[in-house]
């Protein structure tokens, strides 16, 4: 059945595809609760993304601009907090009172409806890394989160229905922990070689063409596409701390990292790859750690190299140590608390 200006189609539950499990899925931020009609909404969207693999998704923009979908994507962007962008305008401006928050809401949907609605520049920060080096973060202005965020409620069943099993970082209903039982229980089995892949400034190294088509291979709205491209395309606004002096640029490459839908588009953009290299092997967490049986090296790790080089994304050349040369982690975890007695060896791709 063909919905009425929002979601393309409905799909029943005897279309539901293989694996239908959506429970999992229906609160993706755990401590925020998502409306019943949205997870409806969700619902029919992963049922017949799941169902139809090739299926092209052409009304979503409707969708994304409903009332009560901008009202819970404006919870969830102040239960996530943060600071303001380039307009100055604080999430607690928005949320002072009931009045002042419908009108807010109001008002956003007035201008998506009529496509007044810019992408705004967002304002680049450099938070300190354990290293004594420094992240860049990204920092869209709240009424750019709060629309990424009503589309990452739309698109993120979707999507969901395509990503590999063995997949755990930005994902609803996993996390690091899962992906350490999942490895524990491949070294129960044998498994007990590691690559871990260190991709180099992976949310700024997204080629936008790439992975837009990797967008459009799921809907085919272009009101949709032109706003994930819009905010792939902001300008970064950098200012300087000392002198005041405020700079703009282009950006030509990447998603910004603390882009509210930038997990979702870096997950989409490395599937492939995790299909790749995880169907012969078993996945790990955020960055491609794998496992291979003892042995594999000779074709393990230069594979899963050729695969990240046609993903126009950059890594370096494996330094690959002997076995208990040193100790070494994952998310916390050492060789010694993980493999035990076996016979472990890592490679590691700096």
């Amino acid at each position: 059945m063909e919905r009425r200006g929002t979601t393309c189609a409905q799909a029943s539950r005897s279309s539901a595809g293989q694996g239908d499990d959506l429970d999992h899925l229906q609160n993706e931020w755990a401590r925020v609760t998502t409306p019943a009609k949205v997870q409806k909404l969700q619902r029919t969207l992963y049922r017949k993304a799941k169902a139809e693999p090739e299926y092209r998704f052409y009304r979503l923009y409707g969708d994304v601009c409903r009332k009560d979908i901008l009202q819970a994507a404006l919870a969830r962007v102040t239960h996530n907090g943060g600071c303001a962008g380039v307009d100055g305008v604080e999430i607690e401006h928005v949320q002072k009172d009931k009045t002042t928050r419908n009108t807010w809401i109001a008002s956003l949907m007035e201008e998506m409806k009529t496509k007044e609605y810019r992408a705004s520049p967002v304002l680049r920060v450099h938070i300190p890394k354990g290293d004594g080096k420094t992240r860049p973060l990204g920092i869209p202005t709240v009424k750019d989160r709060v629309v990424q965020m009503a589309a990452v409620l739309v698109l993120m069943p979707i999507f969901e229905a395509d990503m590999h099993q063995h997949s755990y970082a930005y994902r609803p209903g996993r996390n690091a922990h899962q992906a350490l039982e999942a490895i524990v229980e491949a070294v129960k089995r044998g498994k007990y070689e590691v690559i871990d892949a260190d991709l180099s400034g992976y949310f700024d190294s997204i080629p936008h063409d790439r992975l837009m088509k990797l967008v459009a291979r799921r809907t085919s709205d272009g009101s949709v596409l032109a706003l994930i491209s819009a905010w792939l395309k902001a300008p970064i606004e950098e200012r300087d701390p000392r002198s005041g002096k405020v700079t703009r640029r282009r950006n030509e490459r990447g998603t910004p990292q603390g882009g509210v839908i930038s997990p979702l588009l870096a997950n989409l953009y490395l599937d492939r790859l995790d299909k790749e290299v995880n169907d012969r092997c078993e996945p790990y967490a955020g960055k491609p750690h794998v496992r291979f049986d003892a042995g594999a090296e000779s074709d393990g790790h230069w594979p899963m190299g050729l695969s990240i080089r046609r993903l126009r994304l950059l890594y370096h050349v494996p330094n690959i140590r002997p076995p208990r040369a040193s100790p070494w982690g994952i998310l916390g975890a050492t060789n010694c608390k993980l493999f035990g007695k076996h016979d472990t060896r890592a490679h590691t791709l700096r």
